[in-house]
Parts: C-alpha cells; structure tokens; sequence
C-alpha cells in the first residue's frame, strides 16, 4: 500500500491520502520520501486523509509514535492533523497525538477536512523555526 503524498513549498504542507490497509513499512517510506523531497523543510505542517483506509489499530499508533520520534529533527514544530471517517480510526488518532504531546508534534484527528485545513492554516501565520 503506498501513501501518496504532495508537497506545498508555499503553504509548508504536506498532504497525503491513505487507502486500504497501511503498514509500519508503509508509513515509514512515506516518511522517508516525504522529509527527502527536495521542496521540504523542517516544520512544515501534515494534513493526511484517511478517510478510505483501514481504521489504524494499537500496533500502528506505537509505530507511527516511533517513526515520527525518529525523526523529530525533521519535523518538530509541527501541526498534523489526520481526517479520519471512523469513531475508532478518531480515538486511535487522539491516542498518537497524545503519545506525541511533549514532542514539539501536535497530532489531532478530524471527522471534516474543512476543519483540519483551517486548523493546520492557523499554525502556519508567523511561523519562525530557529
């Protein structure tokens, strides 16, 4: 299952779509081509959807939480917000952001895209990384 992804030099976005069933595997490539893309920089904000993928279980928020803390050079500060379609995909994404809390990443699921745009867009005004 590949994690099609695009990055937005000029909103510093990453937006990716997810369907079917991901793997660690999968989110770990994701990660890896997302923060080696030539367009990418520290700090830039994730608005994923995965509103047709299968709800994510306990084994893939302790491995997300992994990678993401793998790479927290890369990303942190960040906003990442994740649309979701399901009550238990919803907690399970609450769980990573809550796992994640101390990082410098906030992660926050959305039952709306409109609502997870506007909130990714709110922690981009006057973004400086030092």
């Amino acid at each position: 299952m590949a994690i099609n992804f695009t990055v937005y030099p000029v909103g510093r976005l990453v937006r990716y779509t997810v369907e079917g069933t991901d793997t660690p595997d999968d989110t770990r490539t994701f990660l890896d081509a997302a923060l080696a893309h030539r367009h990418f920089q520290r700090g830039f904000m994730f608005l994923g959807d995965r509103r047709w993928a299968a709800d994510p279980d306990a084994a893939f928020v302790r491995a997300m939480d992994q990678e993401v803390r793998a790479r927290l050079s890369l990303l942190s500060p960040c906003r990442w917000a994740v649309v979701v379609s399901t009550p238990t995909a919803f907690a399970a994404i609450r769980t990573l952001g809550s796992l994640l809390q101390s990082s410098g990443v906030e992660a926050v699921p959305f039952m709306s895209m409109e609502a997870a745009a506007e909130w990714v867009a709110s922690g981009t005004t006057d973004r400086r990384i030092v």
